[in-house]
């Protein structure tokens, strides 16, 4: 696929992703991928990776996910917010504390990746998701850069 196009790039969870053995953060297991590639094709790739979660972009405004999925998730979301200083990217305590997880025990199972993540995103907006998620954003601007 490489060879198809100018760039190519990923956007895959830390947790989900298969073969990262050895790899204890982001900055490894992207530089893992690019390893994989042959040194002709490297230029073009560009990988990435999500911490811990996509679902912890939702975090860039938590009273959203509450609001779409139809739970209070006001103070759920700042106690969580204040557990990671602020940092949306950064939740993570063990498996079971994924963005995902949280999520999933808060809204008692309700929440389907498929119908409630496209209607999170949308509410929340770009903007507010740049502003909050800093490995999401310097990955987005390295693309816009590709742009001219």
């Amino acid at each position: 696929m490489l060879g198809s196009f100018d760039k190519v790039t990923t956007l895959y969870d830390f947790y989900g992703f298969d073969g990262k053995e050895g790899a204890t953060n982001k900055q490894e297991l992207e530089a893992k991928i690019k390893e994989e590639v042959s040194p002709q094709l490297k230029h073009k790739l560009i990988p990435y990776i999500q911490m811990y979660e996509f679902e912890a972009l939702f975090f860039a405004n938590p009273d959203i996910i509450g609001k779409v999925i139809g739970f209070d998730s006001e103070d759920w979301g700042k106690k969580i917010l204040i557990e990671c200083n602020q940092n949306p990217e950064k939740i993570n305590n063990s498996y079971s504390t994924t963005p995902k997880h949280r999520i999933q025990k808060i809204s008692n199972r309700q929440y389907r990746e498929t119908t409630h993540a496209p209607l999170i995103l949308k509410q929340i907006g770009l903007t507010k998701i740049r502003e909050k998620c800093s490995g999401f954003n310097a990955w987005l601007a390295q693309l816009e850069d590709l742009g001219g």
